[in-house]
């Protein structure tokens, strides 16, 4: 919260506060489908910040991992 305060940029900045608040409660208090789903979430809001900053790198990172934590989601939920 005051590393996004000092930097605060605008809705970037929301975004990507969000996304680390959501990815840490995700860590510490969720697990199966639930925890997949929220990490789908962060690169989706993650995947804001790269593509105003033109960041070809960070769109195919978020691609990647969004990609994999729905995967895992799909394979949790089937085996619940």
């Amino acid at each position: 919260m005051i590393v996004s305060a000092i930097t605060w940029d605008g809705r970037g900045s929301l975004l990507t506060c969000i996304a680390s608040l959501l990815s840490t409660y995700a860590m510490f208090y969720l697990n199966g489908t639930l925890l997949r789903l929220a990490m789908v979430a962060v690169a989706g809001l993650w995947m804001y910040h790269a593509i105003h900053y033109h960041s070809a790198w960070q769109i195919a990172a978020n691609l990647l991992s969004g990609g994999a934590a729905a995967y895992g989601a799909w394979r949790a939920s089937r085996s619940t």
